[in-house]
Parts: structure tokens; C-alpha cells; sequence
């Protein structure tokens, strides 16, 4: 019953809704509640604020799972991110599956960040996201996202984004996607610690506030943990860093929802 249940829910609501367009494809986003737009070196940043990965100085790789979008198996995922740094530039392409028989999303994106100034960087990337509703066919949605960072000082950096800034539609009623805006600030306080917060507002639901903060004990090891409203979650996570891999986990916790969790591998080769 529970998945019969299940299924009704996801038939009544996804089809109506890229749910998934702005959820992290990245361990240290999901454990960070969605946190990005002022992130310094972040490969999940290759999709929510491109400016991101300009900063990144080395080739990565980074395969993610998540075994089900709040506790939901029908809405497992599969991501990677391949990051690969030029001068001036770093560009970067990722692939993604979601979903299930019913209801399945594949995306494909392309971006590039740009050094524009010692303390500004640029970025913009393309989506194409293949839905596939059974019984409904297929469509392939374009998103462009494009961001801003700017280093305000040595320890301060703001950054910017806004997504779907061609207004994509979906279905034949031609369902507007929501366009989204955030502004963000991360401050790196000394002694391995990293605040950073950002509000994210879109053209269809209220505005969200996040806060969250990175500490490092040791070289090795990063925690993490958040917050952010409309819906209410917090979010935890960590990376543990052996040689030229890292190994992620990042949870984000619904009070209604539940859990979705977030592993990921990460593999770095220097230049």
C-alpha cells in the first residue's frame, strides 16, 4: 500500500514540477542544506553558481549516489561531475539520472568559470534535462544558470546566480519553470572554519534563508552542518580526504519528509 501510495504521489506532483532542479548533485552542498552560491572551489558549484569552479586548480572527478529523495527508493539518483582547469578558465560537464520506470529525469551539463579578476570570477552553464513521464512522452528542457563571485577581502567572498533565465516551459500547457535568484556570503574565520549563508528566492514560492558553516580539526577531515527555512531542514555531513581521493556524505533532514542522503567519491589529480 505504502508504495502504491508512494507512486500516486510522485504521478500527481512530478509531472508538474522539476523537483529535483535545485537540489545539490554534490555531497558537500547536500550537507551544507543547499548552500553554494559563495562556496569558494566547489564542483557542485558547476551547476548552482558556475562562477564556483573557476577557483579550482586541479582535475577532479566526482561519481555521487543517493539511494532516495527523502527516504523515497523510486527517487534514487546518480551523478558525475568531471572538472577540468585551463588558463583563464575551468570548465566542466556532469551527468545525471533520477527517478524511476514512471518518472525519470536525465541531465546533461556543460559550463565554464572564468578568472575575470584576481577577485572576481564569472561562470555560466547549460542544462538539458530529459524528462520522461510514462504514458506521456519525453521533453528536453534547456536551463541556463548564470553566477558572479567577487572576493570582498582575503577571508570574504559574495557571490550571485540566477537560474532558468530563459524562462524554460514544460508539457503543453507550457508550465512556466521557475526562475530563481540568490545572493550569497562565506567568510573563512581563520582556524578551519567557514561560515556562509544565502537567500535563494524564485518566482513561484517563498524565499529561503540558509546558513551553514565548514570546520576543519585536522587537514584531513572537514564537518559540516546547516540550516534553512521554507521547508524547515537542517543538514550535516563531512569529507574525509586520503592522498589524491575524498570520501563525502551529506544528509538533509525534513521534520515531515525524513532524510535524503548524499555519498560521494572524489579523485584529484594535480597539474
Amino acid at each position: 500500500m505504502s508504495m502504491m501510495w508512494s507512486r500516486g504521489v510522485l504521478l500527481c506532483v512530478l509531472p508538474f514540477s522539476v523537483v529535483i532542479s535545485g537540489e545539490p548533485w554534490s555531497a558537500r552542498q547536500q550537507g551544507l542544506a543547499g548552500l553554494s552560491v559563495s562556496l569558494p572551489s566547489a564542483h557542485g558549484n558547476l551547476i548552482r553558481n558556475p562562477a564556483g569552479i573557476a577557483s579550482i586548480r586541479s582535475f577532479t572527478v566526482h561519481p555521487s549516489f543517493s539511494p532516495g529523495f527523502y527516504n523515497l527508493p523510486e527517487l534514487r539518483s546518480t551523478s558525475l561531475i568531471l572538472i577540468l582547469p585551463l588558463t583563464p578558465a575551468t570548465i566542466g560537464t556532469g551527468v545525471r539520472r533520477f527517478g524511476f520506470d514512471l518518472y525519470r529525469e536525465t541531465s546533461f551539463v556543460a559550463g565554464v568559470g572564468i578568472q575575470l579578476h584576481e577577485s572576481l570570477a564569472g561562470g555560466i552553464a547549460l542544462e538539458a534535462k530529459d524528462i520522461v513521464i510514462k504514458g506521456y512522452g519525453s521533453q528536453v528542457v534547456p536551463l541556463v544558470t548564470v553566477g558572479v563571485q567577487a572576493g570582498v577581502s582575503d577571508r570574504i567572498l559574495v557571490g550571485g546566480r540566477i537560474e532558468n533565465i530563459l524562462g524554460a516551459v514544460l508539457g503543453k500547457g507550457r508550465e512556466r519553470i521557475p526562475r530563481s535568484a540568490a545572493v550569497g556570503v562565506s567568510a573563512a574565520l581563520g582556524g578551519g572554519f567557514l561560515f556562509a549563508a544565502e537567500l535563494e528566492n524564485d518566482t513561484r514560492d517563498p524565499a529561503i534563508m540558509r546558513w551553514g558553516c565548514e570546520i576543519r580539526p585536522v587537514d584531513a577531515v572537514c564537518l559540516r552542518a546547516a540550516l534553512a527555512t521554507d521547508p524547515d531542514r537542517w543538514a550535516a555531513g563531512g569529507t574525509i580526504s586520503i592522498g589524491y581521493a575524498e570520501f563525502s556524505y551529506g544528509g538533509t533532514f525534513h521534520p515531515i519528509l525524513g532524510w535524503t542522503h548524499v555519498l560521494e567519491l572524489g579523485v584529484r589529480v594535480e597539474p
